[in-house]
């Protein structure tokens, strides 16, 4: 089962909805924001409450290690990655009381490194985008070849000259490749103002976790 639902910057409200998932027999097997991949959770399996942490590794030998230190803890890697930043595991032996992290100060760490992460998509978008904006302005790149309009999504020869079912059959082939395409550019464009205000809830929630312990 594939579920869409969007916490890019609450981590606390994902970990309870995936234990909700979990109590109701949809226990998790994978992650690619915005799209959870869920799998039955059978009669004789233990219920293993999900933690999330929040790291990203530069060489594959310190994220081994890093699954390795966890495994040992006795939580079990259900998804994440080298460089995605937020990573997944599961209680092995079940326990609800089981924490990820003994103290608020780590637990809110999460959020600091978390408005990191988006803060570094931040500075690759802005500089990809200026990229573009200087090739565009020294004339090696015409901003018409990077910002298509819709009717050239599709790529299929003569496809505005056909008509009826020609037309339909020619156009709902290619039509979730050419939208897929398509959106990826607007998507680009708008990366950083989307990875900026995530990284800027993120960064305020870690700020007023900080508060609330200082009170």
């Amino acid at each position: 089962m594939i579920k869409a639902a969007f916490f890019m910057f609450d981590l606390d409200r994902e970990e309870r909805w995936l234990n909700a998932m979990l109590q109701k027999g949809h226990s998790l097997k994978q992650v690619h924001a915005p799209f959870y991949i869920f799998q039955p959770l059978e009669s004789s399996q233990a219920i293993k409450p999900i933690c999330l942490d929040v790291h990203t590794f530069k060489r594959r030998a310190d994220f081994e290690d890093y699954l390795a230190f966890m495994e040992d803890s006795g939580w079990d890697f259900v998804s994440g990655g080298l460089s995605k930043g937020v990573q997944y595991f599961a209680r092995r032996d079940g326990d609800k009381n089981a924490l990820l992290f003994s103290d608020l100060s780590s637990q809110m760490n999460r959020y600091r490194k978390l408005a990191v992460f988006w803060f570094k998509i931040l500075i690759f978008y802005l500089v990809f985008c200026l990229g573009i904006w200087l090739a565009t302005e020294n004339g090696s790149m015409s901003f018409g070849s990077w910002w298509l309009p819709p009717q050239q999504w599709f790529r299929t020869a003569g496809l505005w000259e056909k008509h009826g079912i020609e037309f339909w059959t020619a156009f709902l082939r290619e039509f979730p490749l050419a939208i897929f395409s398509g959106l990826s550019q607007y998507l680009t464009m708008f990366m950083p103002l989307i990875s900026g205000v995530l990284g800027i809830t993120a960064w305020l929630k870690y700020r007023k976790g900080c508060s609330s312990k200082q009170n």
